[in-house]
């Protein structure tokens, strides 16, 4: 899931720097790392002989470089580890699957060191499924991006992690982070667990396990949670028409402001991040509730209808979520796609890395879906959704495709408020 505003992502020199909390290492703002390892022309991708790689891996490997509006975006080829040779060690290698499996001893001088069913660093063992890692190599020759369960590792991509050299996840959420050289065998570490546990307070309710940062004001914050947040995940599933018994519990980070969310999180300085959702677990500088639902409805869709993968439908659905609670959203946000109606193209639907450039993508997408929504219902548009086939069902229910059901919207747009 993505973030609720994000403004352009300047790899230039004249970055800001992202406030560094107590305790922080200082990232690399220019993430030299991450741009020189994907300054070639192909990355050579390997796995395991025992790891498949599929399809949704490829396009999660592929999908990584967000900066190809200023750096060329290299090619990619794949292959088993029993099928590299000798020339293909001269170039950029990207390790992809899970680390305990590969055997090539040329690929394991990295500070993480293998163990039964999983990894270690500096003798802090993770064996459970959904512990991964991202590393790139001093050189930027290597770039690591392995989890022990064998599927698809995208919480790197989704977090934008490169501030850092090394960053450790289990399952959603940040164990560590910083810099661990494999030449000079130092270490400059961030550990998450001990720097939250000085930073929160534990909030809890029947869907939520809140975390509140001790400098707000957590009674006036609890009163709110307490008589509205689990109300509003009751509501989502009547007016999805989604089942509650698939929800798990939710943890929500409350910072005490925006800086201190993208410090945690190691945020690229050039975004501008008030919310982010990454599977069950939420990010929010302050509280906001409008805020606060949106990525929440993320979580929830993600759960009890599924994902889909392009941004402009995930920000939509989450955009049309709030019109259940807040009608008068939509008006407002139909006026915008009357006021732009240059915005709302193919390439922005179906572009990657391209969303994200302009935060009035918003309401658009939020009003789109919800035009779509009218038209095929909410069952057929959680099935579409899912399946990542909303232009086939727009096709089978309207006889339009998604082309003609832009002009049919940017129609209507107008038509509303000649009313």
């Amino acid at each position: 899931m993505k973030t609720i505003l994000i403004v352009l992502f300047c790899l230039t020199t004249q970055y800001f720097s992202i406030a560094q909390n107590p305790g922080f290492i200082k990232g690399d703002e220019n993430f030299k790392l991450p741009l020189a390892f994907h300054k070639t022309d192909t990355v050579l991708v390997i796995s395991p002989n025992s790891y498949p790689m599929t399809d949704n891996a490829k396009n999660d490997i592929e999908n990584y470089v967000f900066w190809d509006k200023w750096q060329k975006k290299p090619c990619y080829s794949y292959k088993t580890e029993s099928e590299v040779t000798a020339n293909d060690l001269q170039k950029h290698l990207q390790f992809y699957g899970p680390f305990d499996q590969f055997q090539n001893p040329d690929f394991l001088n990295i500070p993480i060191k293998q163990v039964l069913n999983g990894f270690a660093f500096n003798d802090q063992i993770f064996d459970q499924k959904g512990d991964a890692f991202f590393y790139i190599s001093d050189s930027a020759t290597s770039f690591y991006t392995c989890k022990n369960s064998g599927k698809c590792f995208n919480q790197y991509r989704i977090y934008g992690a490169g501030l850092y050299q090394l960053n450790i996840f289990r399952d959603d959420d940040f164990v560590l982070t910083g810099f661990s050289s494999d030449k000079e065998k130092k270490d400059s570490i961030n550990y998450l667990d001990k720097l939250r546990a000085s930073y929160f307070e534990n909030f809890s309710t029947r869907y939520f396990d809140f975390k509140i940062a001790k400098s707000l004001n957590r009674d006036s914050i609890e009163r709110i949670i307490t008589t509205e947040m689990d109300t509003y995940v009751d509501s989502l599933c009547s007016s999805l028409e989604s089942d509650n018994a698939k929800i798990e519990r939710i943890t929500t980070y409350i910072y005490a402001n925006r800086m201190d969310l993208q410090t945690f999180i190691a945020a690229p300085p050039g975004m501008t991040v008030y919310g982010k959702s990454v599977g069950n677990i939420n990010h929010l500088s302050s509280f906001d509730k409008a805020t606060f639902r949106h990525e929440t409805s993320h979580t929830f869709i993600g759960w009890t209808v599924g994902l889909n993968p392009h941004d402009f439908f995930m920000e939509g659905f989450a955009v049309f979520n709030e019109y259940f609670f807040n009608p008068e959203a939509f008006k407002k946000d139909l006026e915008i796609v009357k006021d732009n109606p240059k915005l709302l193209t193919m390439d922005l639907i179906y572009k990657q890395n391209y969303f994200f450039d302009n935060s009035l993508n918003y309401p658009i997408a939020g009003a789109f879906t919800k035009f779509i929504v009218d038209r095929i219902g909410i069952s057929a548009f959680k099935k579409a959704y899912a399946s990542n086939q909303i232009e086939e069902y727009l096709v089978k229910k309207t006889g339009k495709n998604m082309e003609q059901t832009i002009i049919a919207f940017q129609n209507y747009s107008i038509k509303h408020f000649e009313k």
